[in-house]
C-alpha cells in the first residue's frame, strides 16, 4: 500500500493519527497476535460463570466449549499468522472469542486481547507477508495510517491510567485498602493485615507498597509516550508485574498487558526524521 510521506506543514493531529504504518512492523504483531489469542483463549476444562440461563448454557457446552470451536480458532490464527485476509480473519476471529470472555478464569485478561484485536484488524497487516525478508518492497512498504495503533496505545494507557486513578485514593495510599483486601480476597498470596509486608527479615510497609505500586502505574500509563524512554519504561513494567504476581493472582491479566507492550516497542509508526519514503 502506498501513502505519501507527510506534509512538513500538516497539523500535528495529522501527524498523530495518519502517518504511515511500517508494513515490516505490522506483519509481526500480527504474527504476535496470532500465537498469543490461542495461548489467552483456550477454554479446556472451564465452565462458564454459574447459574446462565438455560440456552446460554446449552450454547456453551455443545458450541463454544467444544474441540470444533477451537480447532476454527486455531486454523484462523493460522491464517492470520501467514498474512491471509489478516483484517478478515481479526473482524471473524472477533465474535468467535467474545462469548470465552465470559468464563470465570481469566476473563479481564481476554477482554483485553480482544479490544487489542479488534482495533488491529483495522490495520492492512497484510502488506508484507514474510517480515523476516528484508526485501526492497517490504523496506518501503506501508500498511495504512496509523489512527488504529494510536487506538492500541491508548488502549493501554487507559488500562494502567484507570487502575493508578483508582489507587490515587487516601484509603489505599495509607496501605489500609490493601491491608483489608488481603484478608478477604482469596487471590492474595501474602497476608498484609499487619501493615507489613515480610520477605525475609526484611520488613517493607504496606503504605509504601501502596504509594510505589500507584506511582509505578502512572510511569506505565504514560512513560511509553516518550520514545526514548520506552524500553526503560517496559523494563519497569515487567519487573512491576513480576513483584506483583508474588502478592496478588490475577490470573493472565499481567501477560495480556505486557503483550500489549508492542504497539510501543515495534517501530509501527517511524519517527519523522526516519520516515521511510514508498516504492514508487
Amino acid at each position: 500500500m502506498e501513502i505519501s510521506r507527510e506534509d512538513p506543514g500538516s497539523s500535528g493531529i495529522d501527524r498523530f493519527l495518519f502517518r504511515p504504518v511500517d508494513a515490516t512492523a505490522a506483519a509481526w504483531l500480527r504474527i504476535a497476535f496470532a500465537i498469543a489469542i490461542p495461548y489467552f483463549f483456550w477454554s479446556v476444562g472451564q465452565l462458564p460463570k454459574s447459574d446462565p440461563p438455560e440456552i446460554l448454557q446449552l450454547l456453551y457446552e455443545t458450541v463454544i466449549l467444544t474441540p470444533g470451536h477451537r480447532i476454527l480458532m486455531v486454523s484462523l490464527c493460522i491464517l492470520l499468522g501467514i498474512g491471509w485476509r489478516p483484517r478478515l480473519c481479526g473482524f471473524v476471529l472477533a465474535p468467535l472469542l467474545f462469548p470465552l470472555c465470559f468464563l470465570p478464569a481469566g476473563h479481564v485478561s481476554r477482554q483485553v486481547i480482544l479490544v487489542a484485536l479488534v482495533l488491529f484488524s483495522f490495520i492492512p497487516s497484510g502488506v508484507t507477508r514474510k517480515p523476516w525478508q528484508t526485501t526492497r518492497e517490504n523496506l518501503n512498504a506501508f500498511s495504512g495510517p496509523c489512527w488504529p495503533v494510536r487506538l492500541l496505545q491508548i488502549h493501554l494507557t487507559l488500562i494502567y491510567g484507570a487502575n493508578a486513578l483508582a489507587k490515587s485514593s487516601e484509603i489505599y495510599l495509607r496501605g489500609e485498602a490493601l491491608m483489608d483486601m488481603s484478608l478477604v480476597l482469596w487471590n492474595f498470596k501474602v497476608d498484609l493485615s499487619s501493615g507489613y509486608l515480610t520477605a525475609g527479615s526484611l520488613a517493607i510497609p504496606v503504605a509504601l507498597m501502596a504509594v510505589s505500586s500507584t506511582l509505578t502505574e502512572y510511569l506505565l500509563a504514560f512513560g511509553f509516550w516518550v520514545r526514548r524512554f520506552r524500553w526503560l519504561t517496559a523494563i519497569a513494567g515487567i519487573s512491576f508485574h513480576y513483584v506483583l504476581n508474588h502478592v496478588v493472582g490475577i490470573y493472565k491479566l499481567h501477560h495480556a498487558t505486557i503483550f500489549l507492550y508492542l504497539v510501543f516497542l515495534l517501530p509501527l509508526i517511524p519517527a519523522e526524521n526516519d520516515s521511510k519514503r514508498p516504492a514508487e
